[in-house]
């Protein structure tokens, strides 16, 4: 599978061969491109994954220029296993500067949630299921050389043996 794009870029017509930028596709297209990797990867979620859950990225808001994607998985305070997934990226804020503490617009980096899948089960195989799903969200943006596979197999006698040789 390709990697996710977040940018558009197309066929520059005064000299064959190469492109040029055009524009920042929307979040939402970047987040149903997800999702449909997941599914075939066959990492998603069993519970749910949603889009946007804070309304952050509505209105056809367009993935930053710079965006880094940023995954978190842990235990959630009630139930289930969480995958948080969020965007990094230099934002222009109104706030108080750390330095003078003047109320002013400047740049900072800011995280702000992009999506959030859970499944209900709460053991240790349900928390590797999910980081395998955090490995192929960061796979499909960023590479894929691979497909995302577990390292480790449960033998026979109970125990945990590598799946590949270490070297």
């Amino acid at each position: 599978m390709s990697i996710i794009e977040t940018e558009i870029w197309k066929p520059n017509p005064d000299c064959p061969g190469t492109v040029f930028f055009d524009s920042q596709r929307t979040a939402r297209d970047i987040f149903n491109d997800l999702e449909t990797h997941l599914k075939a990867d066959g990492r998603m979620p069993d519970e749910y994954f949603l889009f946007d859950s804070f309304g952050y990225w509505s209105d056809g808001a367009l993935f930053p220029k710079d965006g880094v994607i940023v995954c978190e998985t842990n235990y959630g305070t009630s139930e289930g296993v969480w995958l948080y997934i969020s965007v990094s990226y230099e934002k222009e804020v109104y706030e108080h500067r750390r330095d003078n503490g003047v109320l002013e617009w400047h740049k900072r980096k800011v995280f702000e949630p992009f999506a959030t899948g859970k499944t209900l089960g709460d053991t240790v195989d349900d928390l590797d299921r999910m980081f395998l799903a955090a490995s192929s969200v960061m796979a499909a943006f960023y590479g894929m050389k691979v497909q995302v596979q577990e390292r480790y197999a449960k033998i026979e006698s109970g125990a945990i043996q590598p799946i590949y040789p270490q070297t």
